[in-house]
């Protein structure tokens, strides 16, 4: 059966400002895959160190959800996962929770998130679902990505930059530039990238920013001990938590 891999920090942002009970879409999520292997993945406070290290104005500006009552609805959450018997709470404290999921989904698995970071695994026949049931596929790569290829994302990424991680990309390089280059030279940069060839859209901001949009290999985490099944009730009544 697949394993199920949950990109917490991405899922619960959207079911709290989306409206309704994002408790109740969360217990709607970890009972519908109550069956499976589930990781729930975790950002942590030291989690973008790395990439910062790289480029320090790695996502500055983007506003962080400093909101008490969210983050009382996170740690919530993370500890109503550790109930379920087969879910796994993954804390990632260096690299960020997508490298972890990046180098993890293997092909069948499932992994939730709106992180468009991690639509290059559809590629590798990874199962990605920006939310319970809407999955990733060609088209939608297409209709962000210029082309439905997956692994030209990264290309992308690097050439035209990624505004929301604040990436610069090429320097005067648009959307439009990207959607002239034939698919035969985009594959010939992606090669160069990969193997640090030059080309001649190729600068050092181009480099950084295939850096930045790569997942992180060296990562360590943290794994939490589920919790017995039977007090969950008991947990949720204590918070306050309708389940």
């Amino acid at each position: 059966m697949a394993k199920v891999l949950i990109d917490a920090n991405n899922y619960l942002k959207r079911a709290y400002h989306g409206g309704g009970d994002p408790y109740a879409l969360w217990f709607s999520l970890m009972n519908k895959y109550i069956d499976n292997d589930v990781e729930v993945i975790c950002d942590t406070f030291s989690s973008r160190k790395y990439r910062k290290s790289i480029f320090p104005e790695y996502k500055k500006g983007r506003k962080q959800d400093d909101d008490p009552i969210y983050w009382e609805l996170y740690n919530n959450c993370i500890e109503i996962a550790k109930y379920y018997s087969k879910t796994t709470v993954i804390k990632v404290t260096k690299g960020e929770a997508d490298d972890y999921i990046a180098c993890n989904a293997n092909t069948d698995d499932i992994v939730i998130s709106n992180d468009k970071d991690l639509w290059p695994l559809v590629g590798k026949g990874v199962n990605v679902l920006v939310n319970a049931t809407t999955k990733v596929d060609r088209d939608l790569i297409q209709t962000k990505f210029v082309h439905p290829n997956p692994e030209y994302i990264v290309v992308y990424k690097a050439l035209v930059g990624d505004p929301s991680d604040n990436i610069k990309g090429k320097r005067g390089f648009g959307i439009k530039s990207y959607e002239k280059l034939a698919v035969d030279y985009i594959e010939s940069i992606k090669i160069c990238l990969e193997k640090g060839y030059d080309d001649e859209l190729i600068n050092d901001s181009v480099r950084t920013s295939y850096k930045l949009a790569m997942p992180y290999l060296d990562y360590k985490i943290v794994i939490d001990v589920s919790k017995t099944f039977n007090t969950l009730q008991e947990f949720c009544k204590d918070k306050g938590i309708l389940c």
